[in-house]
């Protein structure tokens, strides 16, 4: 059995296990993490080693060649790549969307440090710490330096030997990869659920469409093409390197079994070409740390992220875009996104979905990878050689065939998913489908304020009239997403209903809950209507009228139109519009703010959000708001995006009211608000309610001994 049909047998064999047994085979994680720890071993060592060796035998004529013609390969496939990103949104249908908040939104952003990637200030400490184009960038200066060193041979052939002891090494690893590659498959389809790609079924088929089609024929399609090579023979060796890759989701773990695999196609076309050990060891290593063309594709995510979240880029922002995104990704792909999603005022939130498909993405990142690398090493080889030809009609074929296959295959899947998905915007659902999170209590919802009985105004402390009556009297303000608001059951729901619910049930009392009006708050717990109130955003003047105890710290945004969000990203970008209008709550503290941040605008005050949604949204530029609740809103009016404007970000605390002098209430509520902080419950109702995740005892993964054999629970 080839290793290739052994590994294809691995991932296999696994998979089905994975799927017949369930999370039964969750144990065999410990296995596969440790085979791919053995599969990345030895490969900094032996792309240091080869490195030094493959350039040290070069002569500078060869090597300034090599340069030359390696960077102008790597600009054509850099320039496929680009292209094949630019064309992917032609699959996606029309969609509008919008999402909870997200704590993206006010995280800082991790500068992006080439210096510290690409020069080592200690290669040591640069190979200890995994940095490869540091250490790359060492190897290569090593190598040119040896290239004028008297008696290099010496120092060759001992690196010789110890880049042969690296590919034994490395050559025993690959043995076990049928092994590890059972494991990784069979604890990852055992594990992995499938629910949470529902929403990125369009990114993803196109995505892996756009990969196959990259690797099994635009970039091998080239070969031919272009050199004497034979595109069923770059196909054929490399099938070991493709199914490793893609099971272990790296690229780097197999960057030795493709200098042996290029090497393999190279001498069944030339036997005697004794150079190729030089040239291979240099192109792939070196190739490594440049983006590839699978890197380069997951661009595309970028785009979907801004299709899916309604923004319109327009043609004059792709070059800024593509430019962009080809310079970051020569990092990190984590640091890459967030910042291109800055760069490009999508909402930050959208990396969590990023993450999400972490698991397509860099497995089909490494199979496009796999090829990108060893068809530019292969075309380099043949540069230096002197065998690289265009063939004009087998260029005009190659042409004519890919473009028919990208645009037939894009056009297509657009076609498929506009007749299959429901395109119209149904996100509004996710906040007006919810219901409570808790076990409710008894409890009267009113709609109106009742009238103020005798009973309201009894004397004693607030705790023992509640206890007397047996009933909690909580104010409510109805359009304050999440923390409190009817939804499309006619149901009082929210963050704070929710909290309400749990107060009452620990008091051991019935819940009443009752409208307030915002302006006149402090006057109706005077006269008693209600014992506290929902969540109040805490201001000077308030606290003046009113006793808080806080329960959390909201963040202060600006909420504005889609296609204006770039210009609230900054504070000095926003004071530089001209005639400026900023909707601002009827709160002293709130327009005393807008008037310092914003001093040459004009604050127009507003009763509630809703106002602005509906009525003032078109006439003023922004709404200054909390972004916790303004996200909320944005899922009702998908055409707004909530900003945190840079650099500072400010913090306002949000707490239950109640009337000022009860001691005993106020210390009650601080205390049971602590308590609640501590076990857990104001972060499961924050993740429920605020970032939008869903709660509750996760089902065991879908199985068929579970699900059809029925042999376990």
């Amino acid at each position: 059995m080839s290793l290739s049909t052994g590994i294809l047998l691995g991932l296999v064999l696994g998979a089905g296990c994975g799927v017949f047994f369930g999370e039964a085979m969750a144990f065999l994680r410990v296995v596969a993490d440790a085979f791919i720890r053995l599969l990345q071993m030895a490969v900094l060592p032996y792309v240091t080693t080869s490195l030094i060796t493959g350039l040290g035998r070069l002569d500078q004529g060869q090597a300034r060649f090599l340069a030359r013609q390696g960077a102008l390969l790597l600009l054509l496939f850099w320039a496929v790549a680009l292209g094949l990103v630019v064309l992917m949104p032609l699959a996606y249908p029309d969609w509008q969307s919008a999402s909870f908040f997200s704590t993206t939104l006010v995280e800082p952003r991790v500068e992006f440090d080439f210096v510290s990637l690409y020069i080592p200030a200690n290669p040591f400490r640069s190979m200890a710490d995994n940095v490869v184009p540091a250490v790359v960038l060492f190897s290569i200066a090593l190598g040119v330096g040896l290239m004028r060193v008297d008696g290099r041979e010496t120092l060759i052939a001992n690196l010789d030997v110890l880049a042969k002891a690296l590919t034994r090494v490395t050559n025993f690893v690959v043995a076990l990869t049928p092994i590890g590659v059972f494991a990784i498959a069979a604890s990852a389809a055992g594990t992995m659920t499938v629910a949470e790609f529902g929403r990125l079924q369009i990114y993803l088929l196109a995505f892996v469409a756009i990969s196959l089609l990259a690797t099994f024929w635009i970039l091998p399609g080239l070969v031919p093409v272009l050199t004497p090579l034979r595109y069923r023979d770059v196909v054929r060796v490399s099938r070991d390197a493709l199914i490793t890759a893609f099971s272990t989701g790296s690229l780097f773990v197999v960057l030795p079994l493709l200098v042996e695999r290029a090497k393999e196609v190279i001498h069944q076309f030339q036997p005697d070409a004794d150079d190729s050990s030089s040239v291979i060891d240099v192109l792939v290593p070196v190739s490594f740390n440049f983006p590839h063309t699978g890197k380069l594709l997951t661009l595309g995510f970028v785009l979907f992220a801004a299709w899916f979240s309604g923004i319109e880029l327009s043609l004059g922002r792709y070059p800024v875009f593509l430019a962009s995104g080809l310079l970051t990704f020569f990092g990190s792909v984590n640091v890459a996104i967030p910042f291109l999603f800055d760069l490009l005022r999508i909402p930050a939130d959208m990396f969590q979905l990023f993450v999400a498909v972490g698991f397509v993405n860099f497995r089909f990142s490494a199979l496009v990878g796999v090829m990108h690398t060893l068809v530019l090493s292969l075309l380099a080889y043949c540069a230096v050689r002197g065998h690289l030809r265009v063939r004009w009609r087998a260029l005009l074929r190659y042409l004519l065939v890919s473009a028919a296959l990208v645009f037939g295959l894009l056009t297509g899947a657009r076609l498929f998913f506009a007749a299959t998905l429901e395109g119209a915007y149904q996100q509004y659902e996710l906040i007006t489908a919810r219901g409570l999170l808790g076990q409710p209590v008894q409890a009267t919802v009113h709609r109106t304020p009742p009238a103020a009985g005798p009973e309201r105004e009894r004397s004693g402390s607030a705790l023992e009239r509640i206890r007397a009556r047996g009933v909690l009297r909580v104010g409510y303000n109805p359009y304050l997403l999440p923390f409190a608001y009817f939804n499309d059951a006619g149901e009082l729901v929210g963050h704070d209903i929710d909290l309400a619910h749990r107060l009452a049930r620990d008091l051991g009392v019935e819940l009443e809950l009752i409208p307030l009006d915002m302006r006149r708050v402090h006057e109706q717990l005077a006269a008693g209507l209600f014992d506290v109130t929902t969540g109040i955003v805490t201001t000077p003047g308030r606290f003046r009228a009113m006793w808080f105890s806080s329960y959390a710290d909201l963040t202060l945004a600006l909420v504005t139109t889609d296609h204006r969000r770039e210009q609230f990203a900054t504070y000095d970008s926003v004071r530089e519009i001209e005639d400026l209008r900023i909707a601002v709550p009827r709160a002293r503290y709130y327009q005393a703010m807008a008037r310092e941040l914003f001093p040459d605008a004009e604050v127009v005050l507003i009763d509630s959000e809703k106002e602005f949604f509906e009525q003032e949204g078109e006439a003023i530029d922004a709404m200054i708001h909390v972004a916790e609740a303004a996200s909320a809103w944005t899922l009702l009016y998908p055409q707004y995006s909530v900003v945190v404007p840079q650099p500072g970000i400010v913090k306002v605390p949000i707490g239950f009211a109640l009337a000022p002098g009860d001691v005993e209430l106020l210390t009650f509520l601080d205390t049971w608000f602590d308590l609640n902080r501590k076990n857990g419950t104001l972060e499961a109702l924050r993740r429920y309610w605020i970032l939008g995740q869903e709660e509750g005892v996760r089902e065991p993964r879908w199985s068929v001994i579970r699900n059809i054999l029925h042999w376990v629970d």
